[in-house]
């Protein structure tokens, strides 16, 4: 198995997998090689206990390995609007007939670059449900988990209607969740990843356009919790009208959970304070044009789509001016009466992207 790029939610899917003494990983990475080439990863979780993850090859690039062909590829990184046909060349060199894809990208519309390109391959989705640090955030080398949004770590399923039977008799699900407890099997993968676009996509592009963690932002700001929950309902509505059976509590339960996990700080949050490319379109981008294609418009996430956009732009080199952003003119026009009421929202401000 190679990991590619080796982020902390990779990280995380490499260590659990590893406890089979049979399953080799490779990993791929980047800013963090040196420390991980030397001792390899220390990992403190709330749902494994504290370890170190020693993976048995750790390179720079998937270059590096391209003359081996693995048995699993996976793909544990962010798409932003470049990154799919990047990671479609990027699998080429290290994939075979018989290589299993594993995504573990969230958002919508995420498998049809992989299953377009690799046709004869089998494609799993690995949904994470943990909330991770890494890095600069914690100190080289060292993957901290502290918050889930649900009893297990990562689900796992098939993107195909028929799941191949591997030599030693198991399908290559089991193969993956086997090895840990927490690993389980997603029973409606389309349901699954929808619920997790209601959160996804309602919190990281509030946390983001704010510079709040989740906390910090319902603590402070009744005018994102607003826009919160007009993004989460634009969401379920789109993924209803799509044909995905979504629980009807889904958007209070997802508010909930916020509140009583500990305080998140988002990847488009963190990608924001770095001034990196947004994964904008499986979380945005995508849930407003299929909205439109069946009939469910979504104009507050059309309108938070093009902020982002813009943010994006601005954090490319040639961006110099700063960006004025008015988030009441966003939402105000789009909420119910009852979020209109005088008091309940701050007076409208606007926001420098610096």
């Amino acid at each position: 198995m190679v990991i590619a790029p080796m982020f902390s939610v990779g990280a995380i899917f490499g260590w659990r997998i590893a406890q089979q003494p049979s399953s080799p990983i490779s990993v791929v990475c980047r800013s963090n090689f040196e420390n991980v080439k030397k001792d390899g990863f220390h990992m403190e979780t709330s749902m494994w206990g504290s370890g170190t993850f020693v993976p048995d090859r750790v390179v720079k690039s998937i270059r590096d390995v391209q003359h081996i062909i693995f048995d699993y590829v996976v793909c544990s990184n962010r798409l932003t609007t470049q990154e799919p046909h990047m990671l479609v060349r990027s699998i080429r060199p290290v994939e075979g007939p018989n290589t299993v894809i594993v995504m573990s990208q969230n958002g919508v519309g995420v498998k049809q670059p992989l299953r377009q390109a690799f046709t004869a391959n089998s494609v799993l989705t690995a949904l994470c449900y943990v909330n991770c640090h890494q890095g600069h955030q914690v100190s080289p080398g060292v993957v901290r988990q502290l918050s889930t949004l649900d009893s297990l770590g990562f689900k796992i399923d098939s993107y195909d209607f028929e799941v191949r039977i591997q030599d030693h008799g198991q399908s290559e699900v089991d193969t993956i969740i086997s090895p840990d407890p927490k690993f389980g099997l997603i029973e409606n993968l389309e349901t699954e990843r929808w619920a997790k676009a209601v959160i996804n996509g309602s919190w990281n592009p509030v946390t983001a356009i704010l510079g709040l963690e989740t906390h910090q932002l319902i603590a402070s700001s009744d005018l994102g919790i607003a826009l919160v929950k007009r993004l989460s309902e634009e969401i379920s509505d789109v993924g209803i009208t799509c044909g995905v059976p979504l629980p009807l509590d889904l958007r209070s339960k997802a508010m909930a959970s916020m509140r009583q996990t500990h305080s998140l700080t988002t990847s488009m949050l963190r990608d924001a304070r770095k001034h990196r490319q947004m994964d904008i379109e499986t979380l945005c981008g995508n849930i407003w044009r299929q909205g439109e294609s069946v009939g469910a418009s979504a104009p507050t996430m059309k309108a938070v789509y093009r902020i982002l956009v813009r943010m994006n732009e601005r954090f490319q080199p040639r961006e110099s001016s700063a960006i004025e952003l008015d988030l009441k003119a966003i939402i105000q026009p789009s909420l119910p009466l009852s979020l209109q009421a005088p008091g309940c929202l701050q007076p409208s401000r606007s926001l420098a992207i610096k």
